[in-house]
């Protein structure tokens, strides 16, 4: 029985690079393999080494938009609390047509741009509240 190689971090990130890569420029699964038989003589992405994943990577574009860093603890301390998570939810019942959480985080995307309400900071959270208090009449 053939053993494999030990799993090569470097190696799992450029397959997640070249498929984030394939998604952005609309390849299809048909079109994805034909692409790596013509330029690489494999059927599968996972079957290529790590100096060929590189130049998948180039071929593709090989250029990601930049991630900003994930915020630490420090970070966490700035967010709405659960109090005013709740409270906006239960304004949020009250004042729009659509009750679903998801309607909400299509509203504070669009006019706070934070696309979760998990993540609302503090501050906005609370003009936020203040909006929602005006609008269904509890200010």
């Amino acid at each position: 029985m053939e053993t494999l190689p030990p799993k090569d971090p470097r190696r799992t990130a450029l397959l997640k690079k070249v498929h984030v890569l394939k998604r952005q420029q609309g390849m299809d699964d048909a079109a994805w393999r034909t692409m790596l038989a013509e330029n690489f003589q494999v059927s599968s992405s996972g079957d290529l080494p790590v100096e060929k994943l590189v130049a998948l990577a180039n071929h593709l574009g090989g250029v990601l938009p930049a991630q900003q860093p994930a915020r630490r603890a420090s970070g966490a301390q700035s967010r709405a609390t659960q109090r005013q998570i709740n409270y906006i939810r239960k304004l949020w019942s009250e004042f729009a047509r659509s009750k679903d959480v998801g309607s909400l985080e299509v509203w504070l995307n669009r006019f706070h741009k934070v696309a979760r309400l998990e993540w609302l900071p503090r501050e906005t959270a609370s003009k936020v509240i203040a909006i929602l208090e005006r609008e269904t009449g509890h200010a």
